[in-house]
């Protein structure tokens, strides 16, 4: 076959597949914005976090892979709402170490400064125990990561978090279910507000 011949059956083969497959362009058809470096998980939370009066999003992904220099961690993205349902490129808030695995997330107010923070779950592989990070928001779609508020033991499956006033006392307290692979059970942990802290009471 000579060379214009293989060019010619080239485009064609290609023309083919894209009408089998479609474009990038009508593949992208509807989406508003994309994350980055999505290898596991995804999990999401929505708020006006940077006091606009427009609904923003805070994208939590995880990655895993030993034979980058990344290795296993997990990304969280701020998302920014224009107030038509569209959200701006990501930013990228922060990288959390020991998070291949599971990485959620919840929103609610943690100081009170009527700045939306965020509580993260994180499991890593290998690991039966999630950590629950704080971060506080800054108003302006920031955050600053303030430190581990406990662990959940069951935190090898999957796990779910939310804030809500469980107590009635006016703070929100922090829920979070995690499914324990051993018994085929998923138990529910119940955080009470004390302050900026989060105490599990005993049932």
């Amino acid at each position: 076959m000579k060379l214009y011949q293989k060019v010619l059956a080239y485009s064609t083969l290609i023309t083919g597949l894209s009408g089998l497959f479609g474009s990038r362009a009508e593949a992208q058809e509807g989406h508003t914005a994309e994350v980055p470096v999505v290898r596991r998980t995804v999990s999401q939370t929505t708020g006006d976090f940077d006091n606009d009066g427009n609904l923003d999003l805070v994208v939590a992904t995880t990655y895993n892979d030993s034979r980058s220099r990344r290795g296993r961690f997990g990304d969280l993205y701020f998302l920014k709402g224009d107030g038509t349902g569209k959200f701006y490129e990501a930013d990228l808030i922060d990288e959390v170490q020991g998070a291949s695995k599971n990485l959620v997330l919840a929103s609610g107010y943690i100081n009170n400064d009527k700045n939306l923070d965020l509580i993260v779950i994180a499991t890593d592989f290998g690991s039966k125990k999630a950590k629950m990070h704080s971060y506080l928001g800054k108003g302006d779609g920031s955050f600053k990561h303030d430190r581990v508020i406990g662990e959940i033991e069951d935190g090898d499956k999957d796990i779910a978090v939310s804030f809500d006033d469980v107590d009635n006392d006016l703070d929100l307290d922090l829920i979070v279910t995690a499914a324990n692979h051993s018994s085929k059970k998923a138990r529910v942990y119940v955080f009470f507000r004390d302050g900026e802290d989060f105490k599990l009471k005993d049932n």
